[in-house]
């Protein structure tokens, strides 16, 4: 694990032991963090515990796994952009059987232009009969 603040932290040491941080309270959606006046910041751990910042001795952030491999899946007139070609990246990781969404994608009004935004170097799939009406095309 790395030390960090608790804005990235995962993990806070309190007590000699590692807990896992189940919610943080005192922090702004500006991630600006509560004075000691305001009642200052700290977090609640899995267990329940509550941990101010005078308590916790050091934060920790879990590793983040990479992925193994992302594939960009090319969508025309999904339900949040109808009209629009819709390029998402999935990401693939060794020790998962299901690719997990990412929040990255693109959009555009041609099939041409969304093709031109998918990084270089991948192979097209065209659609599955079983795929989602939507599924143009997978690059992998």
């Amino acid at each position: 694990m790395n030390e960090c603040n608790i804005l990235e932290a995962t993990h806070v040491f309190y007590r000699g032991k590692m807990h896992r941080i189940a919610s943080k309270w005192g922090i702004s959606v500006a991630n600006r963090l509560a004075k000691p006046s305001e009642g200052g910041f700290g977090c609640i751990t899995d267990t329940g515990e509550r941990i101010s910042m005078w308590d916790a001795e050091r934060y920790f952030r879990e590793p983040q796994e990479e992925p193994f491999m992302s594939v960009w899946t090319i969508y025309y007139n999904p339900r949040d952009f109808p009209g629009k070609y819709v390029a998402r990246r999935h990401d693939i990781f060794r020790n998962r059987t299901e690719p997990q969404a990412s929040s990255e994608y693109f959009m555009a009004d041609t099939l041409d232009e969304i093709r031109s935004l998918i990084p270089f170097g991948l192979a097209c799939l065209t659609r599955s009969e079983g795929d989602e009406p939507q599924i143009v095309e997978t690059w992998i």
